[in-house]
């Protein structure tokens, strides 16, 4: 996944407010990144088209939780049949059909993939056809989390 942020492009050229052309960025760019921009070129015209983009085309709109997705989280399925959280902490970024919590561990993990909160969910989550559901962040926000000893959280985790 390709995640240029926002501002990024004035930022890695150490540019402040004022005059920066899309051409003079493009061209610094492509010369920094030949590949990557080489790559994007084809895309251009709908990208600049786009209502969510940041300063320049090959940017993303702003978001507040980028710093986010280095960290440790759980990621989620946006419609699923089974438990399927997954803690990661490699960083990575997921999909539009993909949620996550931010700052997760085994013990959350453990306990999400659960069979008691499983039951919870399914009796407060929208059901779609073939016995699967939505698992909406208000549905996810909702679950009750227990306070638990070290002991318990270390079994819970494995």
């Amino acid at each position: 996944m390709i995640a240029i942020p926002k501002f990024w492009t004035r930022k890695a050229m150490n540019k402040g407010e004022g005059d920066l052309d899309e051409s003079s960025a493009w061209a610094w760019f492509h010369n920094k990144y030949p590949a990557l921009a080489d790559w994007l070129a084809p895309f251009a015209d709908r990208a600049r088209k786009r209502t969510d983009k940041g300063e320049f085309w090959w940017e993303l709109r702003a978001c507040a939780y980028y710093d986010k997705f280095s960290g440790p989280k759980v990621f989620y399925p946006d419609i699923t049949d089974a438990s399927k959280f997954h803690l990661d902490t490699t960083g990575a970024f997921a999909a539009n059909t993909c949620y996550f919590i931010p700052g997760g561990d085994d013990f959350i993990a453990g306990l999400l993939n659960s069979k008691a909160v499983w039951f919870f969910l399914t009796g407060i989550s929208d059901s779609v056809r073939g016995g699967f559901y939505r698992m909406f962040a208000q549905n996810i926000m909702r679950i009750p989390i227990p306070e638990a000893a070290s002991t318990q959280k270390e079994s819970i985790a494995e």
